[in-house]
């Protein structure tokens, strides 16, 4: 006898029993089909690619601004003034009480920022004869990177009347704008130059005497010739 069964297993299958083939956008789940799982991934994928791309852009923009820094701060600073003489002298004394009243809160008298975190701006102690944004330790506005002034009494006098004047993105908040009294400015600016010279002379002086003159003179020349590779390794990346 005849097994129905394997008859009906021979039996090609009808229009009405054949199955379509099957797009993601019949694939139906708790969030939409398939294809709008595809579709969100696809353009999930599409931001990170382009977050990456300003991320990249904004890190090469940031090493672009520390070579610049770096190579100021290989520069030797100026010795004396720029240009016409000071409108009025200053005095060391009271720029130190001025200094005191407007600047400390924000600045403090270190000779660079490295390892510090207390101060919201740069170390000033030895600002003086140095370009701006010259603290390779320091994160400056991009006016002051790219600005080639260098601090000086004259500079410092005319900056402190108005630092938005002279650097439009700065973060220097001066109470009421800047010092309005040419006798404080000049007083400050007096206080910053001396201060400097005195900082330097005194660094040195220790560094002769914890490590001996022959040492610091040795040590100095190798600086000199690490700054000159240092500088061009610099200029180079920067070339190419």
């Amino acid at each position: 006898m005849e097994n129905n069964n394997s008859k009906e297993a021979n039996i090609p299958p009808t229009s009405e029993n054949q199955k379509g083939k099957v797009t993601p956008a019949d694939i139906k789940t708790p969030t939409g089909s398939r294809q709008d799982i595809l579709n969100e991934f696809t353009r999930l994928a599409q931001e990170i690619e382009a977050t990456q791309q300003i991320g990249r852009k904004k890190f090469n923009e940031f090493i672009k601004k520390k070579d610049i820094q770096a190579t100021k701060a290989l520069e030797p600073s100026l010795e004396s003034d720029i240009g016409p003489e000071m409108p009025i002298d200053g005095d060391y004394v009271n720029g130190s009480r001025v200094f005191m009243r407007n600047c400390a809160s924000c600045h403090s008298l270190e000779a660079s920022n490295q390892g510090r975190n207390a101060v919201m701006g740069p170390a000033l102690g030895l600002i003086y004869g140095k370009k701006a944004g010259s603290d390779k330790y320091f994160n400056y506005s991009d006016s002051y990177v790219h600005s080639q002034k260098y601090w000086t009494e004259r500079f410092l006098f005319k900056y402190l009347q108005n630092p938005k004047a002279e650097f439009p993105d700065t973060k220097c908040l001066i109470k009421g704008g800047g010092l309005s009294e040419e006798g404080e400015r000049a007083d400050i600016a007096k206080f910053l130059r001396l201060f400097s010279k005195n900082l330097r002379i005194n660094l040195e002086n220790k560094a002769k005497k914890n490590f001996g003159k022959d040492y610091i003179q040795a040590y100095n020349q190798a600086q000199v010739k690490a700054n000159e590779s240092q500088y061009r390794n610099i200029r180079e990346r920067n070339n190419n």
